[in-house]
């Protein structure tokens, strides 16, 4: 009866041994963040342009960030809706604008990453990646 138990017992204590490893090894859960609207409108060329782009962080705070406008001379440039906001959430809010002088599609990628606002004990990586594309017609 003892030998049971203490067998029983020892693979309970290499199950626990497993499954903290795993854990403490660095599980990674990824969630893919929204980021709206689903299109942007098209442009006119010779028209000024103006969109809003909205990352919907759940609280955290974006710790890298890319917006790079392709190509990089169609006269359409970003920014962050509010340049005086230094909060944390300042980032989540980009303007699209300018007055576009190509007739092309022109491609805007957002992409980064966001510090999670709640702690755990796995690696939670939230990131967005959106890449939208603004048709410019005559």
């Amino acid at each position: 009866m003892v030998q049971k138990y203490l067998n029983f017992m020892k693979k309970l204590i290499n199950v626990f041994m497993i499954n903290t490893i795993l854990l403490i090894s660095g599980c990674t859960v990824t969630e893919n963040l929204l980021v709206t609207p689903e299109s942007l409108p098209d442009a006119t060329i010779g028209k000024p342009y103006y969109a809003k782009i909205i990352i919907h962080t759940n609280g955290g705070n974006i710790r890298s960030f890319n917006v790079p406008i392709m190509p990089s001379n169609s006269g359409l440039t970003t920014n962050i809706c509010d340049p005086n906001d230094s909060s944390s959430n300042a980032l989540s809010c980009i303007v699209v604008q300018g007055t576009p002088n190509q007739l092309t599609e022109i491609k805007v990628n957002v992409s980064g990453n966001i510090t999670p606002s709640h702690g755990v004990l796995y690696k939670v990586r939230n990131i967005f990646d959106k890449t939208y594309i603004i048709k410019v017609k005559q």
